[in-house]
């Protein structure tokens, strides 16, 4: 009988950056090293560059396939389509549109990475590496496997990054025509048309070779080298802009409350329970939100073992607690990191819930 259960779909279907790099003809380089440890030293050594690089630039990892890295940006979760890059200027999308320059930034210095990874592989006495960078830009559905504590992603675009990368360069850069659309108005790169690929009668998809036109020589792996994360890592964190603010609560009219005092101050959402907390978390990234409001009895994940799974994700990342239980010393006794301060009993007036955002939040530009 075949299983149906391991592989489970998060409900969080949502438009990202994603990313592929993959060495050129890794089965005969391998056969050439023949040597198991040598081999195991060659590949880790490219993944773990890879690895870092798009880490170093806010992305996020889902899998390597040995010789491969597929990884995704967080922070170009769009939940409407985008088709151009004049879309990405309005309203409060500013952080949008350097997200996306910062997808290119890092596909730049992940191409200029090669002399590097090539000095390290030859002081080891291995070959160098030549890899293929592809990305494109669509609609993905994040999923969890029973056996993996890791998360993948399903979906079209995944599927396109993979394929077109076989038509980059050695060492070269290619995006998909839904990611062309958005950036090639962006400074600072140009864009050659590569070919299209086909699928089949009907399915033509143009692919474009992305090439910056002016050279960087900055340390590739020093983290926060360069790019628009780099130059704006400091408001990312301090969350200089509007912050976003998670509320986890089965009750749907203390939730309406909470979002009712906090409504022009952040943007807020609201969660039924931890579960649900938890598969958001995972959709947008461990550094998307700068402060959880939870309540603490809850089902089928209480607020106490979602404080734990948090901190096990983001240390960081503050917790808040609104109970109507009273016991505020065991609570504190239990959870680490918890102050007094982090712990408001129900019912809680207005002032004191904006106050005591106010004071966790830390951000001066925060209003009251």
């Amino acid at each position: 009988m075949i299983p149906d259960n391991e592989i489970s779909l998060l409900g969080t279907r949502r438009n990202y950056c994603i990313c592929n790099v993959d060495i050129v003809n890794s089965t005969r380089v391998i056969m050439d090293i023949q040597d198991n440890e040598r081999i195991c030293k060659y590949l880790s050594t490219f993944i773990n560059s890879m690895s870092i690089i798009a880490r170093n630039f806010g992305a996020t990892v889902i899998k390597n396939g040995g010789d491969s890295v597929l990884f995704y940006f967080p922070r170009t979760m769009i939940k409407t389509e985008v088709r151009e890059t004049s879309q990405l200027d309005r309203g409060n999308s500013n952080l949008e549109y350097r997200a996306f320059r910062n997808v290119l930034d890092c596909l730049a210095t992940m191409k200029e990475a090669n002399k590097h990874i090539g000095t390290r592989l030859s002081q080891e006495g291995l070959p160098a590496v030549k890899y293929r960078i592809s990305a494109d830009y669509g609609e993905a559905e994040l999923a969890r496997s029973t056996t993996s504590r890791e998360d993948d992603l399903f979906g079209s675009t995944v599927t396109l990054c993979v394929k077109i990368n076989s038509m980059a360069k050695s060492n070269g850069i290619v995006i998909g025509d839904n990611l062309y659309r958005i950036v090639k108005s962006l400074g600072g790169y140009g864009f050659v048309q590569a070919g299209t690929f086909r699928c089949g009668p009907y399915f033509a998809y143009k692919v474009y070779h992305l090439n910056k036109t002016v050279r960087d020589t900055r340390e590739p792996f020093r983290e926060f080298s360069r790019g628009i994360w780099a130059e704006h890592k400091e408001e990312f964190n301090n969350k200089k802009y509007t912050a976003n603010i998670m509320l986890v609560d089965n009750d749907p009219w203390v939730l309406t409350t909470f979002k009712t005092f906090l409504k022009g101050r952040c943007n807020v959402y609201a969660f039924r329970n931890g579960e649900e907390a938890l598969r958001n978390i995972s959709a947008v990234g461990p550094e998307f939100y700068s402060l959880v409001i939870s309540d603490i009895r809850m089902s089928p994940i209480n607020g106490l073992e979602l404080y734990r799974r948090i901190k096990g994700i983001n240390p960081n990342l503050q917790v808040m607690f609104i109970t109507a239980l009273d016991a505020t010393e065991e609570f504190l006794s239990i959870l680490p990191g918890i102050r007094r301060s982090n712990i408001l009993r129900k019912p809680v007036s207005k002032d004191l819930f904006l106050k005591s955002v106010e004071e966790l939040m830390r951000v001066t530009s925060l209003p009251v």
